[in-house]
C-alpha cells in the first residue's frame, strides 16, 4: 500500500522530469554529427524509455488510472504485443506464435492497460525460455465456472462467458514456493528482473475485473491463462450504434487560422512542447 502511494505521489513530476530529458535528447541527436556523441545520446533515449516504463509498472501496480473502457477484439491487442515481443525473442533464439479461434473476441476493456498485460506475460515467458523453445500464446472463447475461480490466483470477475488468454513456455517452470510469491512487487526468480511485472498484472487485472490462473512445475515450464468477461451482445450493439453515429466536425480550410493552446504546470514541459 505504501509502495503504491509513492508511486503515485512521484509519477507525474518524475514522468514531466523524463519529458523534459527525452525531448531534449531527440532534440540534440538532429544537431549532432559525432558518432561517438551520437551513441551517448541513444543511450540517454533508451534509459529513458526504460525509466517511464518502470514508471508505467509502478502505476498499474499501484491500481492508479481509470480505465478508458472500450469494445476491443483481443486478438488486435495481442497481434501487436507478439509483434512487438518477437524481436527481443528472437535475438534470443526463441520462438513466439499466436494460436486464436476464428470468431470475433470481444471484451469491454481498456486496451492499453490490457496491452501492458499481454508485454508483461510474454516478455516474463521469454525470459524464462532458453534458445530453441517457444513461447505460444493462444487465445479462445470459454466459459469460467466456479470451480475453476476457485483454482485461480486472481479473481476479480464472476463465472460465465469469457475470453481466455494463454501464454505458456517451455522454460525452469517454478515450484510452489515461488507461485505463491510471484506477484509480491520486486520479487523475481531470475538475476535480470526487476519483479514488478506481474505485481503491475495483478494491479490491471483488478481494475480491468478478469482472472489469472497459473499452471507451474519446476522443469516443466509454465502456462498463465487471463480471463476476461466477453463483451455481451447488448455492450455490442450499443458500440455498433456509436460507432455509425461518430462523426466528426470539418477541418477549417485555412489550416493558419488556428490557434494551439499549450497547457502544463512544468515549464520544462512547456518549453519542450513549444
Amino acid at each position: 500500500e505504501q509502495l503504491g502511494l509513492l508511486a503515485g505521489g512521484v509519477a507525474h513530476d518524475f514522468n514531466n522530469l523524463l519529458a523534459a530529458i527525452l525531448a531534449n535528447a531527440e532534440f540534440l541527436a538532429d544537431d549532432v554529427e559525432s558518432p561517438a556523441q551520437r551513441e551517448m545520446i541513444s543511450d540517454i533515449t533508451v534509459a529513458g524509455r526504460q525509466a517511464s516504463e518502470l514508471v508505467a509498472q509502478l502505476l498499474a501496480f499501484a491500481g492508479r488510472g481509470a480505465a478508458a473502457r472500450r469494445l476491443i477484439d483481443v486478438r488486435q491487442i495481442a497481434e501487436e504485443a507478439v509483434r512487438i515481443q518477437r524481436g527481443a525473442a528472437r535475438q534470443r533464439g526463441i520462438a513466439v506464435q499466436l494460436e486464436s479461434s476464428a470468431e470475433a473476441l470481444l471484451v469491454s476493456t481498456d486496451g492499453a492497460q490490457l496491452g501492458q498485460v499481454f508485454a508483461n506475460l510474454i516478455s516474463n515467458a521469454v525470459k524464462a525460455s532458453a534458445a530453441g523453445q517457444t513461447v505460444s500464446v493462444r487465445l479462445a472463447s470459454g466459459q469460467l465456472t466456479g470451480l475453476a475461480l476457485e483454482s485461480a490466483r486472481l479473481r476479480y470477475l464472476d463465472p460465465g462467458p469469457c475470453v481466455l488468454i494463454e501464454v505458456r513456455d517451455e522454460g525452469a517452470g517454478m515450484s510452489a514456493t515461488q507461485v505463491d510469491r510471484i506477484f509480491d512487487p520486486f520479487y523475481t526468480t531470475r538475476v535480470d528482473g526487476r519483479g514488478l511485472g506481474l505485481a503491475a498484472v495483478q494491479g490491471i487485472l483488478q481494475r480491468l475485473g478478469g482472472a489469472l490462473l497459473i499452471d507451474s512445475t519446476a522443469g516443466e515450464g509454465s502456462r498463465f491463462t487471463v480471463a476476461l468477461a466477453a463483451a455481451t451482445s447488448a455492450e455490442a450493439a450499443a458500440d455498433a450504434s456509436t460507432d455509425r453515429g461518430s462523426g466528426e466536425a470539418p477541418l477549417a480550410s485555412d489550416p493558419a487560422a488556428g490557434w494551439i493552446l499549450v497547457l502544463d504546470d512544468e515549464p520544462l514541459v512547456r518549453t519542450q512542447v513549444v
